[in-house]
């Protein structure tokens, strides 16, 4: 085969990549078929990234030339970064947050299920879990009269970890609000000993179906909050300088304004890449199992290490329980 064609079609996947880009930033967020054109456009890139590295390897076995393939291979294999493969590694602390979805219950064993993800901490977000077998409950706004009942958080930690948790009240625009967990909790040191981390547990208000404008002014004050990937004030239990471990439903995908917000405060994605493995939503709970949207993340300050990120399909929800395990530098 000669170069020409071989070329044109390892290249294609990266050039709509790139046009998806350009067409999703200017993309008006007040309104809310701008944020969904624009999520859409930004996590279209991943599954082009895929195809681009199955093309390339089909144009390797029709014995296309080296110089055509092997770059945009390599190229395409660095932005996806690596496979959540492998055993998951031993010791580190373990976070999970699990949007459960408020709406539709599904088939039971959403507690059973996270109890077998053996966290130490457990943010559920919507749906209102009373318990957790092996966690007992720290935080929660479950008393608190709710506008929709997809508003509930709530904080489970293992029976003798020292855990300070509470979830805010709401805040956001004037017409939606969300609201926020917050503990306070030692996390083991690579070297010994042990720090205290604020881990955030964000719920941001999704701009679709309803309304466009909570999302901005919420992770807005949540970044407002952290300078340099640490507390700059204190809220709720959470101290200024506790490094921050911000995780949970985002309700927005890597590159849009509301991301670059969270990454102007220092906090860093917690795995490298951008890949459909990554993918979130929508996975069930009354939805296709067609995960398209990054939308449950962490976001990690500088002196944290995060050192596996895995996604888990619980019964009923329509997200995946995001399980990290990390440990302080």
């Amino acid at each position: 085969m000669s170069g020409a064609r071989p070329f044109t079609l390892c290249a294609a996947p990266a050039l709509l990549a790139g046009l998806c880009w350009a067409l999703a930033w200017p993309m008006p967020q007040d309104r809310i078929a701008g944020q969904i054109l624009q999520s859409g456009l930004l996590s279209s890139i991943a599954p082009l990234m895929a195809v681009g590295a199955l093309l390339s390897l089909a144009c390797a076995l029709t014995r296309a030339p080296v110089w055509v393939w092997a770059p945009a291979l390599l190229s395409y294999l660095l932005v996806l970064g690596p496979p959540p493969l492998g055993e998951v590694p031993q010791g580190g602390f373990v976070v999970v947050s699990s949007n459960l979805d408020a709406f539709s219950e599904g088939p039971p064993g959403a507690a059973e299920a996270l109890a077998a993800l053996h966290a130490d901490v457990v943010i559920t977000i919507e749906r209102r879990v009373e318990e957790i077998p092996g966690l007992q409950r720290v935080a929660d706004n479950h008393g608190v009269p709710m506008k929709r009942p997809s508003h509930g958080t709530a904080i489970f930690c293992r029976p003798g970890l020292p855990c300070e948790g509470a979830v805010s009240p709401e805040f956001g625009s004037e017409t939606f609000t969300m609201p926020l967990g917050l503990l306070r909790v030692p996390v083991p040191r690579a070297g010994g000993g042990s720090q205290p981390v604020c881990i955030l547990g964000l719920h941001a208000p999704p701009p679709a179906p309803l309304d466009p404008s909570g999302l901005l002014p919420y992770v807005q004050r949540v970044a407002e909050a952290i300078v340099g990937g640490r507390m700059a004030r204190q809220w709720g239990p959470c101290l200024p300088g506790d490094p921050v471990l911000a995780m949970g439903d985002f309700n927005h995908v890597p590159g849009t304004p509301a991301s670059r917000l969270l990454r102007s405060s220092g906090l860093r994605r917690s795995e490298w890449g951008r890949a459909p493995w990554q993918a979130s939503w929508p996975a069930g709970g009354g939805w296709p199992n067609l995960p398209f949207f990054e939308l449950d993340q962490a976001l990690a300050g500088p002196e944290l290490r995060v050192r596996s990120v895995r996604r888990h399909r619980i019964p009923g929800a329509d997200h995946k329980a995001l399980r990290i395990v990390m440990e302080v530098r």
